[in-house]
Parts: C-alpha cells; sequence; structure tokens
C-alpha cells in the first residue's frame, strides 16, 4: 500500500488522472442535481399557470365543499327529525311499560 501511494505521489500524470475524474464526478453531480432543480421549477411553474389560467382558489373551494356539506346535513336531520322523534317516544313508551311490569312483579 506505501509502494502504491509513493508511485502515485511521484507520478504527476496519475495525480493529474486522479484531479480530472474528481473533476468530472463533481460536474456529472451538478449536471444531475441540476436537472433535479429544472424539473422542479418546471412543475412549479405548470401549477401556477393552471391555478392562473382557471383562476382555481384552493380555499374557496374548500370552503363551498364545507358548506355544501353542511346544507347536506341540515336537509338529513330535517328529513330524519320526523323518525328520530319517533323512535325516541316509542322507547319512553317501552321503558314505561316494562317499569310498570317490573313494579307489579314486585308487589
Amino acid at each position: 500500500m506505501e509502494g502504491m501511494k509513493d508511485v502515485a505521489l511521484a507520478n504527476p500524470m496519475i495525480i493529474l488522472g486522479a484531479v480530472f475524474l474528481v473533476i468530472l464526478i463533481i460536474v456529472f453531480i451538478i449536471k444531475k442535481v441540476f436537472k433535479i432543480a429544472m424539473f422542479a421549477v418546471g412543475l412549479l411553474i405548470a401549477y401556477a399557470a393552471y391555478l392562473f389560467f382557471t383562476q382555481d382558489d384552493p380555499m374557496a373551494t374548500m370552503k363551498k365543499q364545507v358548506e355544501t356539506g353542511k346544507a347536506a346535513m341540515e336537509k338529513v336531520d330535517k328529513a330524519t327529525e320526523n323518525v328520530r322523534d319517533g323512535a325516541v317516544e316509542k322507547i319512553v313508551d317501552e321503558v314505561e311499560e316494562k317499569l310498570k311490569e317490573a313494579a307489579k312483579d314486585k308487589e
């Protein structure tokens, strides 16, 4: 190992080749990172263009959907109000009957 190190340090062509390889690797890494960054910028520009041309406001769309959901819940509540009231009355009547039966059985 010492011999290889001594030969590499003594020969300027080997040092030049190693430096060239290191620079080449760094250039390839920078090119790859640049391509990824350009792709991300392109996606961001495309999304901004979509929002601009459709004039789509995400917050307004979400608020509209929430309001639609609330309106649907109110309609369901109104539609099932009679059913709920009838069910509660029926349960109360059944409980009263069972309590009366239980009271008669104890007497």
